[in-house]
């Protein structure tokens, strides 16, 4: 029975001592072996380039190391590996070792955009318990050129980290980056709303690249904007061009009700954009400017000068301008030279309605020229106008 015991005993610790040395291998062969390599060697595998990817275990156990300058060269080694190197370097960014997941993350920069495939894990990392390796994630990202949504989102949430490196990194690679997707809105819509205006701007400039999506939030925003909000707004509308055309109304009483215009060749560029109902909306601004019965009537011609230049650049798209136009030419002498410029500007789309009024300005000494030339530019040959 003894001999029965120690037999089984035996048997165990043979089992046991077998399972140890297996995953004893198994730990060294996945870590590399315990000895590191000195940096001299790192430094010839580096100028191998590709050609050392077989090493790429061995490089990697260096990040388990304590000496910085082995780690900073492991690096740059894996770096000159390329592409090779991303997938195991990626697996690093799950070591329980903070120093090792900021060292793979930072090689995964370093890579640059050959890294893409790691995107996923960095993304992850951005919510990693130490702030180093959440700054360090969002600046890959950022150097690798990662598009994806999941990317732009976790790195807008990432502006609400309380680490300042976190946030500051994070802003650096949203500017970098494409049109956040819709479901990013509501969080930038928040944003807007933060004290830190760099933070602010740029929540703007997100839901400007986010296209026709963000309109309505642009829509709710505009209403309750301060003047310095206003001009944030504004600048961040511009990118929707032809897609601002629901924010009409809301431009249109901006310009209406404020005597400076901030922002007021972006704010004009927007209604270029629109098109004819941009035109339109010109034309009602530049309408109420010279209503006596609005409470924004202005006697000075400096808003109606630049009102009739925008209107004017915009061509045909301005033909509906040209009743409000001719009125002006009847009742606004001091803006009269203006206004023929502007009719002229608009060319054959003006003929039909401006013809009369612009002709009878040719006996007028003081408007002839300018009358003969908006006739000239409205199409209406010399020859036509003797008979």
């Amino acid at each position: 029975m003894k001999r029965f015991i120690l037999l089984f005993v035996l048997v165990v610790v043979v089992v046991l001592l077998g399972v140890a040395g297996y995953f004893g291998v198994k730990w060294a062969m996945d870590r590399g072996p315990l000895m590191p390599m000195s940096i001299a060697e790192l430094e010839k595998l580096e100028a191998q380039g590709e050609a050392a990817a077989p090493e790429i275990p061995r490089i990697l156990a260096c990040f388990d190391r304590s000496n910085e300058d082995l780690r900073i060269q492991a690096a740059l080694t894996l770096k000159a590996i390329g592409p090779k190197a991303v997938g195991p370097v990626a697996e690093r960014l799950e070591d329980r070792d903070a120093k090792v997941r900021f060292c793979a993350a930072e090689t995964l920069a370093w890579i640059g955009p050959a890294a893409e495939p790691a995107t996923e894990k960095l993304v992850a990392h951005l919510q990693d318990e130490n702030a180093d390796v959440r700054y360090k994630s969002a600046y890959a990202l950022g150097k690798i050129g990662a598009r994806s949504d999941s990317a732009i989102l976790a790195l807008i949430k990432a502006l609400g980290d309380k680490e300042k490196s976190v946030v500051e990194t994070s802003q650096e690679t949203l500017k970098q980056m494409g049109s956040p997707p819709p479901e990013a809105i509501p969080a930038l819509v928040k944003l807007t709303k933060d004290q830190n205006q760099a933070i602010r701007e740029l929540a703007l400039t997100l839901l400007g690249r986010a296209g026709p999506p963000a309109v309505p939030a642009f829509k709710d925003l505009l209403k309750d904007a301060d003047t310095l909000n206003t001009i944030e707004l504004i600048k961040a509308i511009a990118p929707l061009g032809a897609a601002a055309k629901p924010l009409l109304p809301e431009l249109e009483s901006i310009m209406v009700k404020n005597k400076w215009w901030d922002a007021q060749d972006d704010q004009l560029m927007l209604f270029k954009k629109c098109g004819e109902d941009g035109a339109k909306s010109l034309t009602n601004i530049l309408t109420s400017l010279h209503d006596p019965k609005s409470p924004h009537f202005d006697v000075a011609d400096d808003r109606s000068v630049i009102l009739l230049k925008a209107i004017g650049e915009m061509g045909a798209d301005s033909k509906s301008a040209v009743p409000v136009l001719l009125g002006l030419l009847k009742d606004r002498p001091t803006l009269r030279p203006r206004v023929l410029e502007t009719l002229g500007d608009i060319g054959p789309s003006a003929r039909e309605q401006a013809r009369a009024e612009v002709e009878a300005l040719v006996s007028n000494p003081a408007l002839a020229a300018a009358a003969r030339t908006a006739l000239r530019r409205m199409g209406v040959a010399p020859e036509e106008k003797e008979k």
